[in-house]
């Protein structure tokens, strides 16, 4: 092209990077706000003014510690290996399937392990330093999943799930697992053991509102950086033509 459309592509071209940088930098900031809003209403909760002492420190005097043990059902999944298929029609839940929230899928014909609404499926074994120990996924559908071995499967007896999938995500508690050495593989029994900070039920459901509403903001803010990148893919393959 000649000098001054040469001038006018690049300029259009420093401003979209301009602008997936600054949309990049806003999701960041976003995902920061919300761990810190996570730190503070799983653990003081909203507006209480009177605490008390517990193993994981000062909660609210409503409060209660328990065992994960009693506050849910507990399963493992199973192996799939003999039945991927990519034409499957179940999709299975591994911990590549979870440390990429879903983006990255294998197929299988069969559910040995059927997954539902509402069923918080952890990923038990990672490298060491590895980031998907841990990780939680929340099943949206019925008739959709199934669980392989090495994933674990929450079912809640009493709490708010939505709570309850926040509270387990990346938890300290199961992070400390981790020597940064050897292979990371959580123990039902230590699963188990994971102390749970319990609210009453309707402040679950207004912990839990106000964190879903921060994912939405950042989803949207996601989406907006994805077509970003699919503007800069599309004119980088005009140019090339």
């Amino acid at each position: 092209p000649f000098y001054n459309e040469q001038i006018k592509i690049v300029g259009f071209f420093t401003k979209l990077e301009s602008n997936i940088q600054l949309q990049q930098e806003k999701i960041n900031l976003l995902k920061e706000q919300k761990k810190g809003y996570m730190q503070k209403l799983i653990k003081k909760g909203i507006g209480h003014k009177q605490f008390k002492k517990s193993e994981l420190g000062e909660i609210p005097l409503s409060w209660q510690v328990k065992p994960l043990a009693d506050v849910v059902e507990f399963y493992n999944g199973k192996a799939h290996e003999k039945i991927i298929d990519e034409k499957g029609k179940y999709t299975l839940i591994n911990s590549k399937f979870v440390s990429t929230e879903g983006k990255v899928q294998k197929n299988v014909s069969e559910q040995l392990v059927p997954l539902f609404i509402d069923d918080i499926v952890m990923v038990m074994s990672d490298v060491p330093n590895g980031k998907a120990i841990a990780k939680c996924f929340l099943v949206n559908k019925d008739n959709k999943y199934s669980l392989n071995q090495r994933i674990g499967l929450f079912r809640t007896k009493s709490m708010l799930t939505k709570y309850l999938y926040y509270y387990l995500n990346r938890n300290r508690y199961f992070l400390k697992f981790d020597d940064g050495v050897g292979q990371t593989n959580l123990k039902k029994s230590d699963i188990l053991k994971c102390p749970i900070l319990v609210p009453p039920f309707e402040e679950q459901q207004k912990i839990a509102g106000f964190l879903t509403k921060m994912d939405k903001k950042i989803q949207l803010e996601q989406y907006k950086l994805e077509n970003l990148h699919q503007q800069k893919k599309s004119f980088m393959q005009q140019m090339s033509i």
